[in-house]
């Protein structure tokens, strides 16, 4: 949810180079994926977190009607789900992602600190 939706960060050392060894470049051989367009991502996005809340809504109402609740009470929890996972989905992609890892040169290491 949120920022670990986006994915790992593109790797500006390897890929990028124009000199660069495709072979030596981690991921696919085909080379980069396509581009997606952003209304297509906001929309697959959106699609996403309803599927989410879907599945969390009908897991919330089984185990409300499996334990006896009245139709009203477990078609309330439900609804209730459904607006808490999208709520939470919103409020999660607001939150901004770690800071970009730098690589010492001398030794390869890793470093998240600014």
């Amino acid at each position: 949810m949120g920022r670990h939706s986006a994915g790992p960060a593109p790797d500006a050392d390897s890929s990028s180079a124009p000199d660069a060894d495709p072979s030596s470049a981690p991921g696919p051989v085909d080379g980069p994926p396509a581009a997606v367009a952003p209304r297509e991502r906001a929309h697959r996005r959106l699609l996403d977190r309803v599927a989410l809340a879907v599945v969390a809504a009908a897991g919330t109402g089984f185990v409300m009607a499996w334990a006896g609740a009245q139709p009203a009470a477990y078609v309330l929890g439900a609804g209730g789900t459904v607006v808490a996972v999208l709520v939470a989905a919103q409020l999660a992609s607001t939150v901004p992602g770690p800071p970009p890892a730098r690589t010492d040169p001398d030794d390869g290491a890793v470093s998240h600190e600014p």
